[in-house]
């Protein structure tokens, strides 16, 4: 079994599908400190040719509290539909993509973490992305400490293998986890270039909404499959 886990972050980037896709059970971590200063409300999408920050508008951002206990303004995404509206509206699937955040969103949650789980399991849909979810705040976890949750996580959900982003390389030690019996794997992220609006040059790493609105879930779905861990 294997089991990865992170924050429910906003229209996350392709990486993270693939961390979603190479797990057996992904963990959303729901329950850890809310930052403003992170994906959890913001990301990427390509403005007139050029990678711009996307921020949805949070209740008392300087709060300090979990995830599920913040709140989007009544506008959250807003200002991201007049973007995709204008900015991708060349885009093949971009009407798909608009229809598809206005149907997930239709019965007017603004939980952050619950409005970023709804988005992140509708895309899964959308692209054939099959893997089980469970929230972070359904499992009795007694660690506050980075490494010792992790590891209380895989063991909780009966992993025997945990993958990660490539930024837990500076957090995790796999020796740590395999004297406690579990495998302790890296996402290789793949980010092949594929056409994109108003631009020359390929831009990586974008929103995955960037990648919605240009290509068809096929191969959004061989994109996802493409990822290594090691």
């Amino acid at each position: 079994m294997t089991v990865a886990a992170n924050q429910p972050y906003l229209f996350p980037y392709l990486g993270y599908f693939q961390l979603i896709a190479g797990a057996d059970l992904f963990v959303i971590a729901d329950s850890l400190q809310f930052t403003k200063e992170t994906w959890m409300i913001r990301n990427k999408l390509l403005i007139q040719g050029h990678p711009k920050l996307v921020t949805s508008s949070v209740i008392d951002k300087k709060h300090i509290a979990p995830i599920n206990c913040k709140y989007y303004r009544d506008n959250l995404l807003s200002n991201w539909l007049n973007y995709l509206k204008f900015d991708y509206a060349n885009a093949p699937y971009t009407e798909n993509v608009i229809d598809l955040i206005t149907e997930t969103l239709k019965n007017g949650e603004r939980n952050v973490a619950i409005v970023n789980e709804l988005l992140i399991k509708a895309i899964c849909n959308f692209i054939g992305v099959e893997t089980p979810m469970l929230r972070l705040s359904e499992l009795r976890v007694k660690s506050d400490e980075k490494v010792k949750r992790v590891i209380e996580i895989t063991k909780l959900c009966g992993g025997d293998s945990f993958i990660n982003l490539p930024g837990g390389r500076t957090l995790y030690d796999k020796n740590i986890f395999a004297r406690e019996g579990i495998e302790l794997q890296f996402l290789e992220p793949s980010l092949p270039p594929y056409r994109q609006q108003r631009t020359r040059e390929f831009h990586p790493g974008l929103s995955i909404l960037d990648l919605l609105c240009n290509i068809s879930p096929s191969e959004i779905l061989d994109m996802v499959k493409s990822a290594r861990f090691s």
